[in-house]
């Protein structure tokens, strides 16, 4: 049986794509990373390095301050 991933990705829990995402974000492009991770961006922070999240924002000009900066 053939199964199209882009189905099978629609049918994991919010929980299930945000740690797959985590898990695979090497082995992908910005563009399929940007289509999948916009709905669940606040999921996907909290396995994220914050601190390299805000230089990436300051570096792109935003300002950005750490709770525990």
């Amino acid at each position: 049986m053939v199964t199209d991933i882009n189905s099978v990705f629609r049918q994991l829990s919010r929980t299930e794509k945000t740690k797959f995402v985590n898990s695979k974000i090497d082995y992908a492009s910005e563009d399929a990373v940007a289509e999948y991770v916009a709905a669940y961006i606040f999921d996907v922070l909290k396995y994220t390095d914050l601190k390299q999240v805000a230089e990436y924002l300051r570096g792109k000009g935003y300002t950005v301050t750490l709770n525990n900066e």
